[in-house]
C-alpha cells in the first residue's frame, strides 16, 4: 500500500486524469509564444534607431518555464543587453494565474543618475508605472511591498530610491490577463513609451 503521505487529494487525481487540462495549457503557451513572436519583430522595428547599437546586436528571445513562484511563465527579452556589470533589458512576461508585465532594467552604466526620465515616462504615458522598490534584481512580480507607482512617489522620495538603489533600477507595468485581446497594444504602446524616454 502507498505511504498515506504520498496519497493523491480527489482533486489531484482528477486533474491528473484530465488529458483536456493539460492540452489547453499547451495552447495557451503556444498563443502567448506567437503572440511575443510579433511583438520581438515589433520591438526591433520600433527599437532599431532608438536604443543604443551596443544593445540591439543581440535578437530577441522568447523563453519559458513551469517554476517562477511555483507557475509556468513565458518571457521575451528585447533589447536584452546582460553584462555583470550593465544591463538595459525589457522584459515582457506572461505569468499564468497572475498577469503580463512589460519591465524596464536598469544598471551600471545605462542606470540613470536623475529620475526625471521615471516622471517624464509617467507624463507621457499615465498608466500606472511601478517602480520596483526590492533589492532583488530577479524579482518580476509585483506585491504591495515590492512596487510603488511612480504617479504616488514625490521627487524627494524618488531621489532617495535612486541614491539608495546603487546596483540597478527597474521600472514596470502589469496588466490583466482577462484583457488578453488588448494585450499586443498595451505591449506596444508601453515599449514604445520605454524606449522614447530613455
Amino acid at each position: 500500500m502507498i505511504d498515506a503521505k504520498i496519497q493523491f487529494s480527489e482533486n489531484e487525481l482528477n486533474l491528473a486524469a484530465d488529458i483536456d487540462f493539460i492540452l489547453t495549457k499547451n495552447r495557451i503557451i503556444e498563443k502567448v509564444y506567437s503572440l511575443f513572436g510579433l511583438l520581438a519583430d515589433t520591438y526591433v522595428k520600433l527599437g532599431k534607431d532608438v536604443l543604443p547599437q551596443e544593445t540591439i546586436s543581440n535578437s530577441p528571445k522568447i523563453s519559458r518555464g513551469e517554476n517562477y513562484k511555483g507557475l509556468p511563465y513565458v518571457m521575451l527579452d528585447y533589447p536584452r543587453f546582460f553584462t555583470k556589470e550593465d544591463v538595459l533589458a525589457i522584459r515582457t512576461m506572461f505569468w499564468w494565474g497572475n498577469d503580463l508585465s512589460i519591465t524596464l532594467h536598469l544598471k551600471g552604466k545605462f542606470k540613470p543618475a536623475d529620475p526625471a526620465m521615471f516622471f517624464k515616462l509617467n507624463e507621457s504615458d499615465p498608466s500606472n508605472w511601478y517602480l520596483q522598490l526590492s533589492d532583488d534584481e530577479w524579482l518580476h512580480h509585483k506585491t504591495a511591498i515590492s512596487h510603488k507607482r511612480v504617479i504616488d512617489l514625490t521627487s524627494g522620495e524618488m531621489n532617495n530610491l535612486m541614491i539608495r538603489k546603487t546596483a540597478f533600477v527597474k521600472i514596470a507595468r502589469f496588466y490583466p490577463l482577462q484583457q488578453w485581446c488588448n494585450a499586443d497594444k498595451f505591449f506596444e504602446k508601453s515599449f514604445s513609451s520605454l524606449i522614447q524616454n530613455l
